[in-house]
C-alpha cells in the first residue's frame, strides 16, 4: 500500500471510529452536545498495530499528517503527550460532525433512524393486532434514537417486507411464496432472495412465541412453498357444498385444501376430546393404533399456517356456541421449539389446551441429549425459564435445561397413544 492509499484508509477508518463512538453516545440519544466529545487513542485498538509499527516508522508520520488535515479543517481536535509530538488522544468536535459524515460519505444514523421510522409507519394500524403492535414499539424506539436491534444498513429489506405485509390482509388463506412475489414484486423469485429473511425475523419478533422458527417457514403467515391442506379425521359430521358427510367415513382422516377449507361446515361435534397433532408420523401413528377413533383428530404440522388458524377458529366458534365441554389437547415434541408450538395455540384458543405426552416423567423416561447442541439447548431453555408466559412449563424446563433432553414424538410407544385416554 503506497502513501497515498494508507492515508485515505487510515482517515476513513479514523472519522468512522469517531463517529461510530458517537452514535454509541448518550449525547446521540439527547440530541444534544456533552461534555465528554467522542475520543479515541491511536495507540489502543484498531489503530495500535499501524502507529506503533516499529519495522515502518513512515505509518505514525502519515497517521500524523492526516490528523494535522483534518485539525485544520476543524474536524477533529488532538490532545498531544506533554512534552512531544506524540497524539495521545483525537476528539471529534460537536459542531463539525455532518462535516465528518461527509468525507467518509456515509449516511448519518440520525437520518436512517427517520427513514426507517417513515416505513413501518405505514404498518401502525395493520388489522392483524401483533404487526400493528410490534410496529408501535419499534417506531417509539426509533423515535427515541434507537435502533431496537434494526439492521439500519439495509433499509430496503423492511420496505419491501412492510409492503408484503400490507398486502397478505387482502389474501384469502395461504398463498405460494412465488405467486406472492409475483403480485407485490413482479418478479416470482425476488421474495425469496431479498425480502424472506427480513420477514422471519420480523414475525420472530411481533408474534414472540416462534423464535425457532427456521428460513423458508412462513405458513404461520399465510405463506408457503405450495398450497397446504388441513388434515383432520376421527369423529365429527360437516357439510361441503350442501352435501352431508361424515369424517368416520376416512379411517385414517383426509385432506381439505383452501378452497375446500372455504366451503366446510360442522353440522355435528360429538367427540370426546379434540388432539392436536405436531409431527406428521405421529397424526398416522394415532390412526393406526386407535381404530376406531373417536376425538377429532388435527395435524397441526408445527406452527400452524393461515388455513389452519382460520380452520381452528371457526372449530372453537362452533364449541363455543354449542356450550359443549370438549376437552382440547396438543402433542407434540418435548423440546423448545414444541413448548413455543403449545404456547402458539393455546394463545389463540378460548379454552384450555391440555399438554399431551409432554411430561417430565416422559421426558426422562424416552428422551435423549442432543450433546452436539447442549449448551446452546440449555442456555435457550434458561431463556424461557425467565418469561412469564412459560410458567406453567418452569418444573419441565427446569429438566430440560439441567440435562440438556429433548423428545421426539416418535420416540412415544404404541401402547402409550393405544391406552391414553384409559381411565
Amino acid at each position: 500500500m503506497n502513501e497515498q492509499e494508507f492515508k485515505e484508509e487510515f482517515k476513513y477508518r479514523l472519522l468512522n471510529h469517531l463517529i461510530d463512538k458517537y452514535e454509541r453516545s448518550a449525547a446521540f440519544i439527547k440530541g444534544e452536545a456533552t461534555k465528554q466529545r467522542p475520543q479515541l487513542e491511536l495507540n489502543d485498538e484498531p489503530f495500535q498495530v499501524d502507529y506503533g509499527d516499529e519495522m515502518d516508522f513512515r505509518k505514525r508520520e502519515w497517521m500524523h499528517q492526516v490528523v494535522k488535515v483534518l485539525v485544520s479543517e476543524g474536524i477533529i481536535d488532538v490532545k498531544l503527550e506533554r512534552s512531544s509530538n506524540i497524539i495521545k488522544k483525537v476528539y471529534l468536535e460537536w459542531d463539525m460532525i455532518n462535516a465528518a459524515y461527509g468525507k467518509v460519505d456515509r449516511l448519518a444514523k440520525k437520518d436512517k433512524l427517520d427513514e426507517l421510522s417513515a416505513i413501518l409507519r405505514e404498518l401502525n394500524h395493520h388489522p392483524w393486532d401483533w404487526v400493528a403492535k410490534w410496529t408501535q414499539g419499534i417506531v417509539g424506539a426509533l423515535k427515541a434514537q434507537r435502533s431496537a436491534g434494526m439492521d439500519l444498513d439495509d433499509l430496503k429489506s423492511y420496505s419491501d417486507a412492510a409492503r408484503v405485509l400490507q398486502e397478505l390482509p387482502s389474501i384469502s388463506g395461504d398463498i405460494p411464496k412465488r405467486m406472492l412475489s409475483m403480485r407485490v414484486f413482479g418478479n416470482s423469485k425476488y421474495f425469496e432472495q431479498y425480502v424472506e429473511r427480513r420477514l422471519l425475523s420480523i414475525v420472530r419478533q411481533g408474534i414472540g412465541e416462534v423464535s425457532d422458527l427456521e428460513k423458508g417457514k412462513l405458513d404461520l403467515i399465510g405463506i408457503v412453498a405450495q398450497p397446504k391442506p388441513v388434515l383432520v379425521g376421527g369423529s365429527g359430521k360437516f357439510k361441503l357444498n350442501g352435501a352431508q358427510l361424515s369424517l368416520e367415513l376416512y379411517p385414517d382422516g383426509t385432506a381439505f385444501y383452501p378452497e375446500t377449507v372455504k366451503t366446510f361446515q360442522w353440522t355435528q361435534l360429538d367427540v370426546k376430546q379434540i388432539v392436536m397433532i405436531e409431527n406428521l408420523s405421529s397424526y398416522h401413528q394415532w390412526f393406526r393404533v386407535r381404530q376406531p377413533v373417536r376425538e377429532l383428530v388435527i395435524y397441526t404440522g408445527g406452527f400452524p399456517p393461515r388455513i389452519l388458524q382460520a380452520f381452528l377458529k371457526d372449530l372453537w366458534d362452533v364449541v363455543k356456541k354449542n356450550n359443549a365441554s370438549i376437552p382440547i389437547y396438543h402433542w407434540g415434541d418435548i423440546d423448545l421449539g414444541g413448548i413455543q408450538i403449545y404456547r402458539f395455540l393455546q394463545r389463540n384458543c378460548p379454552f384450555t389446551v391440555h399438554p399431551l405426552f409432554m411430561s417430565e416423567g416422559i421426558l426422562e423416561r424416552f428422551g435423549e441429549t442432543d450433546w452436539e447442541h447442549l449448551e446452546r439447548y440449555r442456555h435457550r431453555a434458561n431463556d424461557l425459564l425467565q418469561n412469564e408466559s412459560y410458567s406453567q412449563w418452569n418444573d419441565l424446563l427446569t429438566t430440560m435445561a439441567k440435562t440438556g433432553l429433548r423428545l421426539e414424538q416418535e420416540a412415544i410407544p404404541d401402547q402409550l397413544v393405544q391406552e391414553v385416554f384409559i381411565s
